[in-house]
């Protein structure tokens, strides 16, 4: 009896063995043509997959970007939010899903997505980027600030950056730190018009004229060009 047992076991562990497998195979050819941008025939394969392997958090991912770059955001939000219930931590699917929250305009319900991909990854600097930049848009200066101080630990050299740390300095009237990021900005990316302008525009209310005039002789050789 024990050796029936036995050999029982041996055989569901390898049939389940194999199953995995052909799921990790069909994973594996879908990843191939997503990267060969073959969006459509990439997503028969992660379709496979899953039927094989329903908790494949990876496979929904990649299909709900194929879905996503054949226009059908509606698929492509229903494949990221599985493979966040299968994977609380599937941090790169919560990133899309927060993405689609913001074009539906849900602007708080995407930076609250935002905050759970920086809890379970404190240094994702595209998540970083992101929430300092729908905080500024929702006129929370302060806290996009501190945002826009962790994102600059890891890229420092980044020009926008520091455009919208300074916009949103600016908008505090913390003039001398914006003039400072503005100055930043320019330094990084000389054409950076915004940048010029909005430096303008505090040495104007600043009553800084030699300056201005400086900044607006600058706008208008980029304007030529």
């Amino acid at each position: 009896m024990r050796n029936t047992f036995s050999c029982f076991f041996v055989i569901l562990f390898a049939y389940y063995s194999s199953y995995a497998q052909s799921s990790s195979d069909y994973f594996r050819k879908g990843k191939e043509q997503y990267d060969s941008s073959l969006y459509k025939i990439a997503t028969d394969n992660f379709t496979q997959s899953i039927t094989l392997n329903p908790r494949f958090d990876s496979a929904y991912h990649y299909r709900g970007y194929c879905y996503f770059k054949l226009k059908d955001t509606i698929k492509a939000d229903k494949d990221w939010q599985t493979a966040i219930s299968v994977n609380s931590r599937c941090n790169i699917a919560r990133f899309y899903h927060a993405s689609v929250k913001y074009y539906n305009n849900d602007t708080l319900g995407s930076i609250r997505e935002l905050d759970t991909v920086l809890y379970f990854d404190k240094y994702d600097k595209e998540a970083l980027y992101v929430r300092a930049y729908l905080k500024l848009e929702l006129g929370c200066f302060e806290s996009s600030i501190k945002d826009w101080n962790r994102y600059m630990l890891q890229n420092s050299g980044n020009d926008t950056a520091y455009f919208n740390r300074g916009y949103a300095l600016d908008n505090l009237e913390r003039y001398k730190e914006a003039i400072k990021d503005y100055k930043k900005s320019i330094e990084i990316n000389p054409h950076n018009a915004n940048a010029y302008c909005n430096l303008g525009n505090i040495m104007y209310d600043t009553k800084n004229i030699r300056l201005l005039y400086c900044i607006l002789i600058k706008l208008f050789y980029l304007t030529l060009n």
